[in-house]
């Protein structure tokens, strides 16, 4: 895919976890990066009336859900997913499209390099039409949202238009912006008739066809009971009882699942939590410690080094910066 190929080669040292961030400000996105330290990436994105298009590639793994604004529906195109990339438990592969309903949450792994386009916008009639008519596609309430694979959009064009899109928001010239914005590339892509073409390339069953990984559900459990108790310490022979099978097992789904182990990754959702919080506008007159003790980081100096190495700088630049910004 030359569109990603491209970026690959002219990539900026931009802190990834920064691009993580306006992504979270974009979708509400919590995500975990499964590296520290040297982490890079490029995001571009434009507003369009009410919607907000974005394309973005990191390089390292990371683990993450979302969940969308009210009333906003979700058009993700994978331009190219690393190997071991999945959504709810589910494969990703190179040019697969997603779409998302509003009141949908959806947890995401993403393998190094994976390049991904995003439509966000406010959910309207023509949009709903197209869900009615096509309502096979879109599974049972509380679960609306569709992974359509590689062969499913073949002839539809959906894989060259977001290509141009991938292109043109993370070349950053006023230029390629201009020029995407006159295509009416824009209009074509938050436009309900390109759902309608989407799907006229696929039938009731060509969706929802994947099967869910074998151990994702009992990583959901796990990384639920973690987030739950953050608070405190955490032993991974409660975890695995809570998730109901053993320690080994438990080390085994986390491997498999995001190639981490389980405390390993409680370590980094620990400091990425703290993060969290210290780059939140309400943290209002909350300190370092009172934040590192809110996500069970009792030793201060090994929290402060651990989150230099994972973010490039000390916690207390971060909680300025969010004051400063809030001022």
């Amino acid at each position: 895919m030359e569109a990603s190929l491209a970026l690959v080669e002219r990539k900026v040292a931009l802190a990834g976890i920064d691009v993580m961030r306006k992504v979270l400000d974009l979708c509400k996105l919590e995500a975990i990066s499964l590296r520290e330290g040297g982490l890079s990436g490029v995001l571009g994105s434009y507003r369009h009336g009410n919607a907000t298009l974005c394309s973005f590639v990191v390089d390292f793994a990371f683990h993450g859900r979302f969940v969308l604004p009210f009333g906003h529906y979700l058009f993700c195109y994978v331009h190219h997913a690393a190997q071991g990339s999945w959504c709810t438990g589910m494969p990703l592969l190179s040019s697969t499209a997603l779409i998302v309903l509003p009141d949908s949450t959806c947890e995401v792994m993403l393998g190094p390099e994976s390049c991904i386009s995003i439509v966000m916008a406010p959910i309207h009639s023509d949009v709903m039409q197209v869900v009615e008519r096509n309502s096979d596609s879109f599974g049972s309430p509380g679960r609306q949202f569709s992974l359509f694979r590689p062969e499913c959009l073949a002839g539809s064009g959906l894989g060259h238009r977001y290509a141009v899109m991938f292109e043109s928001l993370t070349s950053r010239t006023s230029q390629s912006m201009a020029a995407l914005v006159e295509s009416g590339l824009m209009d074509i892509l938050i436009d309900a008739r390109s759902w309608d073409e989407m799907l006229a390339h696929t039938g009731p069953a060509s969706s929802h066809v994947y099967s869910y990984r074998l151990h994702y559900p009992s990583l959901r459990k796990a990384v639920r009971f973690m987030r739950t108790h953050l608070h405190r310490d955490i032993y991974m022979d409660e975890v695995a009882r809570a998730v109901q099978i053993s320690e080994r097992s438990l080390r085994h789904v986390f491997d498999d699942m995001l190639g981490v182990s389980p405390t390993r990754y409680l370590s980094l959702l620990r400091l990425h939590e703290a993060s969290r919080l210290l780059s939140t506008h309400s943290t209002g007159r909350l300190s370092v410690k009172a934040v590192a003790m809110s996500c069970g980081l009792w030793d201060l100096s090994r929290f402060a080094a651990n989150y230099r190495r994972a973010f490039g700088e000390h916690p207390s630049m971060t909680l300025m910066r969010t004051c400063d910004m809030a001022s």
